[in-house]
C-alpha cells in the first residue's frame, strides 16, 4: 500500500473510528435535558435525572461515602476517564501521538486545580470544594487518585509526588526555587498556572503531524485557546495593577496587541472590555457590566471554543479532528452538570447558573 496517496486510504483508517465516535454522540446529553437539569431544585433530583442517563453506572457505584456535589464531580469524571481510555483504544495507531498530545492538557489543568486547591476554600458550602474536585478532569498525566492524596500530605510530599511528568517538575521546581517557603510560593500560584498553559501551548504546534486540512483547522482552535489564555492573564494583571512587563514571560503567544490592550485597560478598562467583545465576538460585556466579574470573558471565549470543536466535529469526518472535536464538545457537557450540581448546591439563581454554561451546536451527523 505504499503507492496509495495519504487522502486515498484515509477512509480505511478512520472510518471504524469514526463510526464508533458517532455512535458515542449520540448519547450525549441534549440541550433540552441540560435546561431541564437547571429546571430541577434539589442535588437529588439532579442525580436522580443523571441515573437515566449513561451517567448511572458511575453514579451508582459511587452513591456511598461521597458528599452530594463531589458525587457528581467524581461519578463525571469517572464516565469522562472511561470514555478517552475507549476512544484511545480505537484510535488508529498513527494519529495516537498527536491524540496524546492534546490531551495532556488535561494534566495542565488537574495540576492547576491542585494548585488552586492550597487556597483558602475554608467558607465554602460543601467540603467537597475545598479539594476543588469540580475542576478535576481524571485524564492526562495525574489520576483520581493522586488528586484524592494530595491534599492529605504534607506540601513537600505532594509536590514532589507530582514530578513524573514535565510539568509537575515545573511544580516542584518552583516550589524549591521558593525555598520549599509554603507562603511564597502560593503567592505566586497563579504565575505559575499561567507559565504552565504557556509552557503547553508552545509545545503544541510542533507536534501537530496531520494532513495540511486537519493541521488548520486544530491549529486554528488551539490559536482561539491560547489568545483566551492570554487575554484573560492579562485581565487579571490590570486588576491587580501587575505591570505588563511582568506578565510577558508568561504569555503564550508574540502579540503586539496586547501591550496596546493593557496599556487602553490602564486608563479605561471598560473600553477595553467592549473592544475585546467586538475583536472576538464574545457578547460578554452586558454581563461584565452587571457584575464586574472576569469569569464571564472565560465563559465567552469557552463559547466560542466549543462552536469551533463542534464545526470541526461535523466537518472533519474521517480524521483526527472528529475524535478531538467530540473530546471537547464531551468535556463541556461535564462541566455544565457540575456548574449546574454546584451551582443549585450553592443556592445561586436559576438564571446565574444559566450564564455559566457553554453549549456547541447541536448537529446532525
Amino acid at each position: 500500500m505504499g503507492g496509495i496517496p495519504y487522502l486515498s486510504f484515509k477512509p480505511l483508517v478512520y472510518g471504524y473510528s469514526f463510526a464508533r465516535v458517532r455512535a458515542k454522540y449520540k448519547f450525549m446529553l441534549s440541550r433540552q435535558f441540560i435546561d431541564e437539569l437547571l429546571g430541577l431544585n434539589t442535588i437529588d433530583e439532579i442525580i436522580a435525572k443523571l441515573e437515566e442517563t449513561s451517567y448511572k453506572p458511575d453514579l451508582v457505584s459511587l452513591s456511598l461515602g461521597a458528599s452530594k456535589g463531589t458525587l457528581i464531580d467524581i461519578a463525571t469524571g469517572r464516565n469522562f476517564s472511561n470514555l478517552l481510555s475507549q476512544i484511545m483504544g480505537f484510535t488508529p495507531e498513527m494519529a495516537k501521538p498527536v491524540l496524546e498530545t492534546y490531551l495532556d492538557i488535561y494534566t495542565v489543568h488537574n495540576l492547576v486545580a491542585l494548585l488552586r486547591s492550597l487556597g483558602s476554600w475554608d467558607g465554602a458550602a460543601d467540603p467537597g470544594l475545598k479539594h476543588y474536585s469540580f475542576a478535576f478532569m481524571p485524564a492526562g498525566g495525574i489520576d483520581a487518585s493522586k488528586f484524592e492524596q494530595f491534599n492529605r500530605q504534607e506540601l513537600d510530599t505532594s509536590l514532589h509526588s507530582l514530578r513524573g511528568s514535565p510539568y509537575g517538575r515545573m511544580v516542584y521546581e518552583e516550589y524549591r526555587r521558593c525555598g520549599k517557603n509554603e507562603q511564597e510560593f502560593l503567592k505566586n500560584i497563579e504565575f505559575l498556572a499561567a507559565r504552565l498553559y504557556s509552557a503547553y501551548y508552545k509545545s503544541i504546534p510542533g507536534k501537530i503531524t496531520l494532513s495540511e486540512t486537519d493541521a488548520v483547522k486544530l491549529r486554528k482552535l488551539m490559536a482561539l485557546r491560547m489568545e483566551a489564555q492570554d487575554i484573560m492573564l492579562l485581565l487579571r494583571a490590570l486588576k491587580r495593577n501587575v505591570p505588563f512587563d511582568r506578565i510577558t514571560g508568561y504569555l503564550v503567544l508574540e502579540n503586539r496587541k496586547y501591550e496596546s490592550y493593557y496599556n487602553m485597560g490602564k486608563s479605561d478598562f471598560g473600553g477595553l472590555m467592549k473592544e475585546l467583545d467586538r475583536a472576538y465576538k464574545l457578547e460578554a460585556y452586558e454581563r461584565y457590566a452587571k457584575d464586574k466579574m472576569l469569569s464571564f470573558y472565560e465563559i465567552a471565549f469557552e463559547q466560542r471554543f466549543a462552536r469551533l470543536s463542534a464545526g470541526i466535529f461535523r466537518q472533519s469526518v474521517l480524521s483526527l479532528g472528529s475524535i478531538l472535536g467530540y473530546i471537547f464538545i464531551k468535556e463541556q457537557e461535564v462541566m455544565n452538570i457540575r456548574k449546574i450540581a454546584w451551582g443549585k448546591l450553592m443556592r445561586i439563581k436559576k438564571e446565574s447558573i444559566a450564564e455559566m454554561l457553554v453549549f456547541s451546536e447541536r448537529m446532525a451527523i
